[in-house]
């Protein structure tokens, strides 16, 4: 799997009309994730403008059904059909009972649900942490459970929608659901967009064969959608440290935040195979510890990410140094 760079003319204020002109999806079926508001909804829009069947998979079905016929009112004419289904990402029998529900080809699904930085600790109906349970464990059980539809494509795509917020923290798999480490919102949130990353990254890999594409995307700013509602003014990481950079609360702003991964990652470097191995979180040592700068060296990129992007330049401290990622 290689990376190339590609020009496109799109940028900060390209609008989703724009980007799906002349794109024709009719006879294709995709799937939305928290479309019952936000960018969930701006993306169904766009994709039934280009003709596509749009399953809004939501929480509320009332919320869904009003958005449906919101925008069955202003879509244009030969636009795809829309209609809702129940699913709550954090309830796992929900997430089940779509599945079964489901029948023939998915074409395109839109992992774009999520909460972020719930000021205490929260835990789903079997006990995971709610940020890490909605945001990936969620969709990878809609993912999985949809593949043998996404194969049935011939060609289909998934879209992880993940976030900046990846920057925060690794999957630190030595206590998942924060039973032994004080509970962070930044962290929590940061390490379940990590594992959103990885995932494309892993569901690229293994299901290529069966013709399916996953990406990751980082949204841009969504600070005026319902999935902020949790934060204040003031409590954005990293708030009154200097621009450029957004910590996580306590990281001291002289440092640069240290990621698992890098997405995407910058074309001059990679991990070296020292950092990609899977002996970071060896006994005795804490998760949070940073890895010796020896294990990580510069090379030219290779096209792989696996557990981190190595020096990356794209990782600059407020000082303006090269930060440096560490494994894990």
């Amino acid at each position: 799997m290689s990376v190339s760079e590609t020009s496109h003319p799109f940028g900060a204020n390209t609008t989703p009309s724009e980007i799906i002109d002349g794109v024709d999806l009719r006879g294709r079926r995709a799937v939305v994730t928290g479309a019952g508001s936000g960018i969930g909804v701006e993306t169904a829009r766009a994709l039934a403008t280009a003709g596509a069947d749009v399953t809004l998979a939501v929480r509320s079905t009332d919320a869904g059904a009003r958005v449906v016929a919101r925008l069955e009112a202003q879509l244009p004419s030969g636009s795809g059909k829309l209609n809702v289904k129940r699913l709550d990402l954090a309830d796992r029998s929900t997430v089940t009972a779509f599945v079964a529900d489901w029948s023939g080809p998915l074409h395109i699904l839109v992992n774009n649900a999520g909460v972020m930085a719930l000021p205490e600790l929260t835990r789903t109906p079997d006990g995971r942490e709610t940020q890490f349970g909605v945001n990936h464990l969620g969709h990878f059980a809609l993912t999985v459970g949809l593949r043998p539809a996404l194969a049935a494509a011939e060609g289909a795509r998934i879209v992880s929608v993940a976030s900046i917020g990846h920057l925060f923290s690794p999957v630190v798999f030595d206590d998942l659901d924060y039973r032994f480490r004080p509970y962070d919102p930044w962290t929590s949130y940061g390490q379940s967009k990590t594992a959103n990353v990885l995932f494309a990254v892993g569901a690229a890999e293994r299901w290529a064969d069966d013709g399916i594409t996953a990406n990751a995307l980082m949204p841009g700013n969504i600070a005026d959608t319902s999935l902020a509602r949790h934060m204040d003014p003031g409590s954005w990481p990293g708030s009154s440290t200097p621009p450029g950079w957004r910590c996580p609360p306590g990281r001291p702003s002289s440092r640069a935040p240290r990621p698992r991964c890098c997405w995407p990652p910058h074309p001059r470097w990679r991990a070296s195979p020292a950092a990609t191995s899977r002996t970071a979180h060896r006994p005795g040592r804490s998760p949070n510890e940073p890895t010796p700068s020896p294990a990580w060296r510069p090379t030219p990129w290779a096209g792989r990410t696996r557990s981190g992007c190595g020096p990356c330049p794209r990782l600059s401290s407020a000082s303006g140094r090269p930060g440096r990622v560490r494994r894990g």
